[in-house]
């Protein structure tokens, strides 16, 4: 089994092993919205309490479908009858409650595993009890799946923390990489601080990141390009500011304003013939633009993982490494946007001043190949100082 992109494959299963329950469903199977409770074990115990209602429910309904069978009609010619209304809605109901089972037990039964609860605040919200770790999960699936698993990426991490993640034996993997295929002067870096951002800062230096955004689309006058947002606010911010500012180039924008109208952007981007640039927090990976659909882009701020998110949080607190280790990979996918073949090229603009402190603290979770388009960045910035990464 050939597992691409695998970078995400921790996030993909930790979706798939969520257990969701949407305001519509919890009326239909709890009665009403679920309260909000401070910890996983709480709901726990809540719906250990549904199970036994939850499966009487379903007998019930099991057996009034039986019911519905004429004794005197052959299986065989029951079967090529279409199904009642009334058939059609018991069985769309029998397959909500064996739906809803399924992701109780689970729940419940998986009592040895750390849970997360991530219940936003708003009317009508999803409640998702997201497990902390997918390591004894993704053992067993991939042990199951395959003799031979293979795990490919532009870079995954190193050899240890995949292991650890997937709960696999480090003595098992084998882990092999190559350099880039692509010259540094093809995808060079330029870096251009204009403060180190965060949420605490970046309000206050906004101006000077829109003005830095503004000088870099200037000097590729006729050329496309990508500007990575920090967040979608952030990018409807910037937005907002060029079309007040600096309407000239405001009008080579493309705003994506979602992950559903990415594909109507590109297709706008790469139909158009003016100098269009991309703007958005999504387009970081899987996203192929060579040649001149993308001769610059623009990393605006580091791209580390959402906070905000309860189970981000929590599994930043449990391994910082990992935390570190996610903001490299998304940096490496950015990156990767510039240059999509041997005759491609395409320049990488850094304007977080963060980066500095990120490559003397983090550099080690970096593939060899980005630190020398690294270095070479450095160097132009501080000719005049030694820079060790």
């Amino acid at each position: 089994m050939i597992v691409d992109e695998a970078h995400n494959l921790e996030a993909q299963l930790v979706n798939v092993f969520t257990v969701a329950f949407p305001p519509e469903q919890a009326k239909a199977w709890f009665g009403g919205p679920l309260p909000r409770l401070d910890s996983a074990e709480d709901y726990r115990a809540l719906m250990r309490d549904h199970l036994e209602r939850m499966e009487g429910q379903l007998e019930t309904v099991t057996r009034a479908l039986e019911i519905m069978r004429p004794a005197d009609v052959p299986a065989e010619t029951f079967l090529r009858m279409p199904p009642s209304r009334a058939e059609q809605e018991l069985m769309a109901e029998r397959e909500s409650l064996e739906s809803a089972l399924a992701r109780v037990r689970f729940f419940v039964d998986a009592d040895d595993r750390e849970w997360i609860v991530r219940y936003p605040a708003e009317p009508f919200a999803t409640l998702e009890l997201v497990p902390l770790s997918v390591a004894s999960m993704a053992a067993d699936l991939l042990g199951e799946s395959a003799e031979l698993v293979v795990l490919s990426s532009a870079y995954l991490g190193h050899r240890r923390v995949i292991a650890e993640c997937f709960g696999l034996d480090a003595s098992k993997l084998r882990s092999f990489a190559s350099d880039s295929p692509f010259t540094v002067d093809q995808r060079p870096i330029e870096y251009r601080p204009v403060g180190a951002l965060s949420k605490a800062t970046l309000a206050r230096l906004e101006p000077a990141l829109f003005a830095e955004v503004a000088a870099i689309m200037a000097a590729h006058p006729r050329e496309k390009g990508l500007i990575h947002a920090p967040s979608y606010a952030a990018g409807r911010r910037l937005v907002a500011h060029l079309a007040a500012g600096e309407p000239m180039l405001s009008r080579r924008l493309i705003w994506v304003d979602s992950t559903e109208a990415k594909a109507r952007a590109l297709e706008l981007h790469r139909a158009s013939p003016m100098p269009t640039v991309l703007v958005s927090p999504s387009l970081r990976e899987g996203v192929d633009l060579p040649d001149d659909f993308l001769r610059f882009q623009v990393v605006t701020k580091l791209p580390y993982p959402d906070l905000g998110d309860p189970w981000t949080a929590a599994r930043q607190t449990r391994d910082p490494r990992w935390y570190a280790l996610e903001t490299a990979k998304a940096l490496v996918q950015a990156y990767g946007r510039s240059c999509r073949h041997a005759e491609d090229h395409g320049v990488t603009y850094i304007l977080d001043g963060q980066f500095e402190r990120f490559l003397r603290q983090y550099r080690v979770l970096l593939p060899p190949w980005f630190l020398d388009a690294v270095r070479a960045a450095m160097r132009a910035r501080h000719p005049d100082t030694a820079f060790e990464c």
